[in-house]
């Protein structure tokens, strides 16, 4: 995943370590500031894990952490970046794609399916 993250944002990746913390079930993973240590949410990840999702799950959420490692702050554009990085990679009819939808702002959920709708003759 890394390696797609250096392809696809063209630039340097610093690797990270992860691992499993129990902290309340809507955080799904974070990084400290200034540090490459992902802490993945064990309770969220086994309940992918034993849906079958365990790896379009970890591809979703450490693409949304390696990203924050990266310098990108904000949450919505991390979040819209996922969601961009997930469909190219995954494809938009599978479930990491869903995930990624799921987590993204639904401002940007709206505008992606509204451009989805265009004609390819389209003109803006």
């Amino acid at each position: 995943m890394r390696r797609d993250l250096v392809r696809e944002l063209d630039r340097e990746v610093p690797r990270a370590e992860v691992q499993l913390v129990r902290v309340n079930d809507q955080v799904l993973a974070f990084v400290k500031a200034g540090t490459t240590l992902i802490n993945l949410n064990e309770a969220p990840f086994l309940r992918a894990s034993s849906a079958g999702l365990a790896r379009e799950y970890l591809y979703v959420v450490l693409t949304h952490e390696y990203l924050h490692i990266i310098g990108v702050a904000d949450e919505r554009e991390v979040r819209r970046m996922t969601m961009d990085l997930i469909g190219r990679k995954f494809g938009h009819d599978g479930p990491a794609f869903k995930m990624a939808m799921d987590l993204a702002f639904p401002v940007d959920v709206m505008l992606w399916r509204s451009h989805q709708e265009l004609s390819p003759h389209t003109f803006m």
